[in-house]
């Protein structure tokens, strides 16, 4: 071994697994040397190991845990013998960065319905050079179908919680027993996503055949007034008979189909749809964990169902489940024929039913308490019903910030002759921001005429890996006139991170008449720091479609808006938009630009709003306004946090939705699982008012979360 300066250890060019690592150099006996790490000089009280080689007049020093910045290094050792020329000597490391991005693979798998197959999961986090990041995290795995194999490490939150440690975490999904697609959403945090797609295919299995009949004949002798028996009476002189017959089959034919069905003769005439039901009525008590399945559900006598790999016909109860698009959404239920063509290019997913039914859509405001809610049509066909608590901005009603699907029975009773909601928890009139909440109820009753056909579907066809291209029908046939709905959507991913997707519907109604809706998005992750999205969409007030989220009918609407982390605890948010209102002849526009900086305890945000406004309508002054906001939020101790925000006009003019206002809140965490809150907001100008929000919130298992606000 030479005497002469070296590092030995980490080696040039190599990608390291953790943000820091042991430096070893080798410097000449009676050398002065310096270690520098991307120009600072690491302070020698980091050599933890000191070997002299009297021999070779060398010394070789290992400096302990030296940090490194994310990406590329430069190590440089310069060494300097007193009287000499000094010598330098350089490597280039690169160290992993913090996680940006989360991978998960595959994100399309295919099990068979047995409930005991498993498909295994991998979870990587990626840092911004696409290399895994070392840092431990705790993910979140929500999968809307089978069971996570793994332990969850904390049941009392929402979702399966699983430990990544070096990068990568891997888990398993247990298969179900019934077929269909399933998605899987991997979180961390609240930044990073990932989502996959899981089918559940048809198991081939052998034939198994239960039923059951019965026959009852006898002979009756009248004698005496029978005057008051009917003809359709029981009770009639002579011979009777009446048989019933219930059989259910299930097993493969062919090889290749999965074929289910089931008849019973003495199906009562309108019984609800599905076979849910209520707990209460039939199992008061449980005494195990056993779930229980439905495997033939229809109202009518027949049920019939094919499939085969990721297709299938069926006659029986069904939910239209046309729920890709905002205008072409459909969400009705029904009994009839429906069909799922999946060829993995080409999708296509129809229906078609006899029925009187007609669907309803009500908007209750919450009230802080559970309930009695109270339905505008009854009686509700029973298992019909769609159930969401919706919080919107109270200043875009439009704009859906969240949307709760309630699981019956298990958020809530309903009386479906009397039309009443009962929530097992208090439903809130406003979120902790005064943005209003509304409980959305779409459901099925019954009509007023005779049964006429409903059909329908959505084709979609894949045209190679980067478009995805659709055409939506729906025709609703009446006594007088058919109602329809006609819809294409396009999708085009432009690259890895920019999405353009466009839809547009005609709707022709009896009641509103023909019109139409359309838009077009665009969404781009440019990079790590800077993410960009606009959009322009248009919704004619004659356009109707219940199904359809949010509530937008006259007015067209077009902005941009951008975030951008140029520090990393810095955030520049910028949006701007135009929304003409026909309904109200009014015209705003809204330019805003803001900053917010997060501190060890607290996070700060600053910035500035214009907005003008023009009326149309008579004795109505157009508006201009600018306005300045900062705020503050944080913890105050380890129990309590708070935040104080203020919004202030700047001119003489205000425009509509945007006055002056000081917004208070304060949360107090009682337990680990109990919080309170208390928030206050004062509006200025022409709409003075008081807003005060007062509750609690209480998690009580993995997937219940009780809160209340008055």
């Amino acid at each position: 071994m030479e005497p002469t300066p070296e590092i030995l250890s980490p080696r040039t060019g190599v990608t390291l697994a953790k943000p820091w690592t042991h430096i070893a150099v080798r410097v000449p006996e009676g050398a002065h040397h310096f270690l520098k790490v991307n120009g600072a000089v690491i302070p020698q009280k980091r050599i933890g190991k000191k070997i002299h080689e009297s021999a070779r007049k060398l010394f070789v020093y290992e400096y302990i845990g030296v940090k490194l910045s994310p990406g590329a290094n430069r190590i440089v050792l310069e060494s300097i013998v007193p009287g000499e020329v000094g010598v330098a000597k350089e490597i280039s490391v690169t160290a992993p960065g913090r996680p940006v991005k989360i991978v998960l693979d595959p994100t399309k798998a295919t099990a068979v319905a047995d409930g005991k197959s498993t498909l295994p999961f991998t979870v990587t986090l990626l840092d911004e050079w696409n290399r895994p990041s070392m840092e431990k995290a705790v993910i979140t795995v929500v999968a809307t179908r089978g069971t996570i194999v793994e332990q969850d490490l904390d049941s009392s939150s929402a979702g399966h919680q699983i430990t990544l440690e070096g990068g990568r975490a891997s888990f398993s999904l247990r298969s179900t027993v019934e077929t269909g697609h399933g998605r899987i959403r991997v979180l961390v945090g609240n930044d990073m996503e990932a989502e996959g797609e899981v089918y559940f295919t048809p198991e081939l299995r052998e034939w198994v055949v239960a039923g059951i009949g019965a026959a009852t004949v006898g002979a009756n002798s009248v004698s005496g007034d029978t005057a008051k028996i009917d003809d359709d009476d029981k009770y009639q002189d002579g011979f009777f008979h009446e048989e019933k017959l219930a059989v259910f089959a299930k097993g493969k034919i062919f090889d290749q189909y999965l074929l289910t069905g089931a008849y019973d003769t003495g199906k009562p005439e309108g019984e609800g749809l599905f076979q849910r039901s209520a707990p209460e009525r039939f199992y008061p008590i449980y005494g195990d964990s056993s779930t229980i399945g439905y495997d033939a559900e229809s109202r009518q006598k027949l049920y019939l169902k094919v499939e085969r790999d990721r297709s299938s016909v069926m006659f029986g109860d069904f939910h239209t489940s046309l729920s890709d698009n905002e205008f072409t959404r459909y969400d009705r239920t029904f009994n009839g024929l429906k069909a799922d063509i999946d060829t993995g290019r080409f999708t296509f997913r129809g229906f078609a039913a006899e029925t009187d039914q007609v669907l309803v859509k009500d908007e209750i405001p919450g009230n802080g308490t559970s309930g009695y809610y109270f339905l505008s049509s009854t009686p509700v066909l029973e298992n019909s019903e769609k159930v969401r608590i919706e919080v919107r901005d109270r200043f875009h009603p439009e704009r859906i910030l969240s949307s709760v699907e309630k699981v019956p029975y298990t958020d809530y009773d309903i009386d479906y002759t009397g039309g009443t909601l009962l929530f097992k928890e208090p439903v809130p009139s406003l979120d902790g921001g005064f943005n209003p909440v509304r409980i959305v109820v779409l459901y099925e009753a019954s009509g007023a005429g005779e049964d006429r056909y409903t059909y329908g579907g959505r084709a979609g066809l894949r045209i190679g890996e980067k478009l995805e291209v659709g055409a939506t029908a729906i025709v609703e046939e009446n006594g007088i006139q058919d109602d329809s709905l006609y819809g294409a959507d396009a999708t085009l991913a432009l690259s890895e991170r920019i999405r353009l997707k466009g839809e547009i519907a005609a709707s022709d109604t009896l009641e509103e008449g023909t019109g139409s809706a359309w838009k077009v998005e665009l969404a781009s992750d440019v990079s790590r720091k800077l993410k960009f999205g606009a959009y322009y969409r248009d919704v004619e007030e004659t356009f109707q479609n219940l199904s359809m989220t949010g509530s937008e009918s006259g007015t067209t609407k077009y902005g941009a808006s951008a975030t951008y982390q140029p520090l990393e605890k810095t955030t520049v948010t910028g949006e701007s938009f135009v929304q003409e209102n026909r309904v109200n002849d009014t015209d705003q526009f809204v330019s805003s630009v803001g900053v917010t900086q997060s501190l060890s305890r607290a996070k700060v945000e600053a910035g500035y709003r214009y907005l003008t406004e023009d009326r149309s309508a008579p004795g109505q002054e157009d508006r201009d306004s600018q306005m300045a906001f900062a705020g503050v939020s944080g913890n105050i101790t380890e129990k309590l946090g708070g935040a104080l925000r203020r919004e202030q006009v700047l001119t003489s003019d205000e425009v509509t939705d945007y006055p002056s206002k000081t917004a208070a809140e304060l949360n107090y965490r009682i337990s680990d699982n109990l919080t309170a809150h208390l928030a206050q907001e004062l509006q200025e100008g022409d709409n003075r008012r008081s807003l005060t929000s007062l509750g609690l919130e209480s998690r009580v298992t993995e997937s219940t979360t009780l809160s209340s606000r008055y």
